[in-house]
């Protein structure tokens, strides 16, 4: 029982546990990793028990459990299948987009078939010259015949952009003269343009390699002006509120992760004997469980404490959400790296095979750090915060 949980989120801690013990087999995700193929099937089931909709409005068709029920639910898919879960929980993230900035009507268009696991979206932010520099991009969008209500011609690339392979639903921000707009376009889109789009698969991926990563190229690629996400001009405050809630669904993947790495470590020492006893009896290691456990509770406790705040922060500043949401975003993914690193320790040699599950683990987390804004980027948020903050905000209300 965690004192941060009501009952209802205690429940729901239980039902998706329960859901991904019985769907996240090593089999399924061998096979997927093998073959390279999204989990459709598992997504899809996440939809119709509502483990998607749970951090959604009720709505949309959501549960309305707010961040803290995604951040349970993918702690808890994570923490039976990192690999898996992480995939599962991909093909909502970037929908998180639209349902942060949209109206009514494009909520119900795209973030309620999502939910239902009909639909997987795609994010296209990053491109080849700028990385995490997201206010600058070479991708631009430029309204035309405005007098038959207008619509947009998009032309440039996007890289590392995650589902697009598959994807239904796609939001991208463009550079519109001097500013930035936020455009959504789906499967129809693509198929009635009278424009170009690309979408060229990246190989070779240290991890995740079940989830596609592509690179997008658009050529006079149409999108009607209706499509436009949140307002004209306000692609990067659209980027701010997505990245606010999502930053805490990620650093989720990271917690679930390293629960994963510390129980498969603990279940081994109290198992494997050498030198005639348990290897958890042994100084070295049972330090090293009683370090980790410590960690991990503590990060868990602050997922928790960001999750809770960010839903009762309705009137709060930005910065107020930011300073939780990056603090968990770059200390949480590096931190579940650490746990698995050392589970892989506690095992020996045996932790360095595939069959053990934490070198795929390892693999498939570590880019838990670097998407949806590097640790570094992070800190520089945060720094930028706290040099403008209120002191009283911080002193009386944060702590």
């Amino acid at each position: 029982m965690d004192a941060f949980l009501s009952h209802e989120y205690q429940g729901l801690k239980e039902a998706v546990r329960e859901f991904s013990e019985g769907e996240m087999s090593d089999e399924l995700l061998k096979d997927c990793n093998d073959r390279h193929v999204y989990p459709f099937d598992l997504y899809r089931k996440a939809g119709e028990v509502g483990i998607i909709g749970a951090g959604f409005d009720e709505d949309v068709g959501g549960s309305g459990f707010g961040v803290m029920g995604a951040a349970i639910a993918i702690e808890q898919m994570c923490r039976v299948s990192p690999g898996l879960g992480m995939a599962v929980s991909l093909g909502w993230i970037p929908g998180l987009m639209i349902d942060v900035n949209g109206d009514d009507q494009m909520r119900q268009k795209y973030v309620r078939p999502m939910i239902e696991g009909k639909a997987i979206s795609a994010i296209c932010l990053t491109e080849p010259n700028y990385g995490s520099d997201i206010r600058r991009m070479d991708t631009a969008c430029d309204l035309v015949m405005e007098e038959k209500g207008g619509r947009f011609v998009v032309n440039g690339n996007k890289i590392f952009t995650t589902n697009a392979t598959y994807a239904t639903i796609f939001t991208i921000l463009c550079q519109d003269g001097e500013n930035e707009t936020s455009l959504v376009f789906d499967k129809e889109v693509m198929e009635n343009n009278a424009g170009e789009l690309e979408i060229i698969e990246m190989p070779g991926k240290m991890g995740q390699r079940f989830v596609s990563s592509c690179e997008l190229t658009f050529k006079d690629f149409e999108i009607s002006r209706e499509n436009i996400l949140g307002e004209r001009y306000k692609g990067l405050k659209t980027v701010i509120n997505f990245f606010n809630k999502s930053r805490v669904e990620i650093a989720s993947q990271g917690m679930g992760a390293a629960e994963y790495g510390l129980f498969k470590a603990l279940g081994y020492a109290r198992e494997r004997e050498q030198f005639g006893r348990k290897i958890i009896q042994h100084q070295a290691i049972g330090h090293q469980i009683a370090r980790m456990i410590t960690a991990v509770k503590q990060a868990q406790l602050l997922l928790y404490d960001t999750a809770w705040r960010y839903d009762h922060s309705r009137g709060g500043s930005w910065m107020e959400r930011a300073l939780s949401t990056c603090m968990v975003k770059s200390s949480i993914p590096d931190l579940a790296l650490d746990i698995l690193k050392r589970a892989i320790d506690v095992f020996g040699g045996y932790g360095y095979f595939e069959e053990m599950g934490l070198e795929g683990a390892y693999r498939d987390t570590r880019i838990t750090p670097i998407y949806e804004g590097t640790v570094e980027m992070q800190l520089d948020v945060m720094s930028n915060i706290l040099h403008r903050i209120d002191m009283n905000y911080l002193s009386k209300e944060f702590f």
